[in-house]
């Protein structure tokens, strides 16, 4: 668990591993710098299976390589500091890994949360099914050498994975996870649980306009290292991809910090989108309002703002088909 700046949240982040089903494992904390009480929370902890390594802020890649460097378990887990495991994840994702040799990770679907985690709904998944074998919940190699198929904080591999393929390759200042799942992709079989077993927390610290446009840029560039070397190969990125890499991390650098103006709106925009495509259309245009509220200058140029607005006002305003009333509190269903 890579942690900066979390203190609102890490201390959910930690319990909801502690009370697991599955308990024989080593939680390691990453602090990667944090300037708040971060460590005050996570020093209060006095569960001998949590071990805290501190580290200069280098980012959360190689604040994950500091924990796979440290591990000693025969499966390694994910977990984001403000976001929460249900109960019987690990318990669930080490069975399955027992049972299924020839996946070398796996992850979960997700429930998608606000802020103060008054509602979960279903995260949607961005990948296809690979139905040609019989372990069951595969996933397409396709499907995961370009996009983030599933949610990859949700993710747990074996130990002789990282034997294969090396850790996260830290050049890439976003979609070092994408990456590190389509390279795992080469070597073994991915899989994804039908069952949500993770709640990701939409925070106004998500990643905003500008960085968007960077990540793109950087998994268009691990998706063409792919196509170039084939399927069963691993990536290996050419002088002119490693340069392109090496301006774009300094891009993000020099980024002007987002206002605060600015992460709500996007904060609003997302929670928008997790209401539309769940079939809360009001809701869904309730936030789409506040965001443009906001920032009036991202109606044109953010296609999911845009998305929201006409895909959750033909159903919202028009009412067709109609739509429940409000989301219930800590719940995939909504309570009329």
């Amino acid at each position: 668990m890579p942690v900066y700046n979390a203190d609102p949240f890490v201390g959910s982040a930690i319990e909801s591993i502690l009370q697991q089903s599955f308990s024989d494992f080593e939680l390691l904390v990453v602090d990667d710098g944090s300037t708040d009480r971060s460590v005050d929370v996570i020093e209060g902890y006095r569960d001998p299976r949590l071990r805290l390594i501190r580290i200069e802020n280098k980012g959360c890649y190689p604040a994950r390589n500091a924990a796979l460097a440290e591990a000693r378990g025969v499966y390694l887990a994910n977990q984001d500091a403000d976001d929460i495991s249900l109960p019987e994840r690990l318990e669930k994702q080490v069975r399955f890994l027992k049972e299924h040799e020839p996946v070398v990770l796996l992850g979960t679907t997700t429930l998608g949360c606000d802020l103060a985690d008054t509602f979960r709904l279903p995260q949607p998944t961005h990948f296809l099914r690979d139905s040609s074998s019989t372990i069951p919940h595969l996933v397409e190699t396709r499907s995961v050498q370009s996009t983030s198929a599933f949610t990859c904080a949700t993710m747990m591999l074996r130990r002789s994975l990282l034997e294969r393929i090396g850790p996260y390759d830290d050049r890439l200042c976003f979609g070092a996870d994408v990456d590190f799942v389509a390279r795992a992709a080469t070597v073994g079989k991915v899989a994804c649980l039908p069952e949500p077993l993770y709640v990701f927390r939409i925070t106004p610290g998500s990643i905003s306009g500008a960085g968007s446009r960077i990540q793109r840029e950087i998994l268009s560039i691990v998706s063409g290292a792919f196509a170039r070397t084939g399927p069963r190969r691993i990536r290996e990125f050419n002088e002119d991809e490693v340069a392109r890499l090496l301006r774009l991390a300094e891009t993000r650098r020099n980024l002007p910090r987002a206002s605060e103006r600015i992460k709500w709106a996007y904060y609003h925009t997302r929670l928008a989108t997790l209401l539309r495509v769940n079939g809360h259309f009001r809701e869904s245009l309730k936030h789409s309002f506040k965001a443009i509220a906001l920032a009036p200058e991202n109606l044109f140029k953010d296609r999911k703002l845009l998305g929201n607005l006409v895909k959750g006002g033909m159903r919202g305003i028009l009412g067709w088909p109609h739509q429940p009333s409000a989301v219930g509190p800590d719940s995939t269903t909504v309570r009329k």
